[in-house]
């Protein structure tokens, strides 16, 4: 889901965004028999505002945050040497704690 909406605000415009995704648990391998082969589900959330200004808004400066569910997820799980055994890894995907920021931009 995407959202944008902008604003003029004097000389310049403010833009609002936003994007959400929301991704339902799923099975990491054929047997589905297992519990550590089934993810949860989760969901992500990245905002923006920025406000654009200057001669043709030339200049810009956004706050911007991203994960601000600050979702963990496994983007796959692998099993070790050990058929059955609990010894098996999480590679987490880039997702965590929420992340902010500030961007200045300027075009030419």
């Amino acid at each position: 889901l995407l959202g944008s909406y902008t604003i003029p605000v004097g000389n310049g415009s403010l833009a609002l965004s936003f994007n959400y995704r929301y991704v339902s648990s799923m099975y990491y391998t054929f047997a589905q028999d297992v519990a550590r082969d089934e993810s949860s589900s989760y969901s992500y959330l990245n905002a923006r505002v920025a406000y654009a200004f200057g001669q043709d808004e030339r200049y810009s400066v956004a706050l911007w945050g991203n994960n601000l569910t600050e979702e963990f997820s496994c983007s796959r799980v692998i099993w070790g040497p050990s058929a059955g055994a609990n010894n098996y890894s999480c590679f987490v995907s880039a997702f965590g704690e929420a992340l902010w920021g500030v961007t200045l931009e300027a075009s030419f």
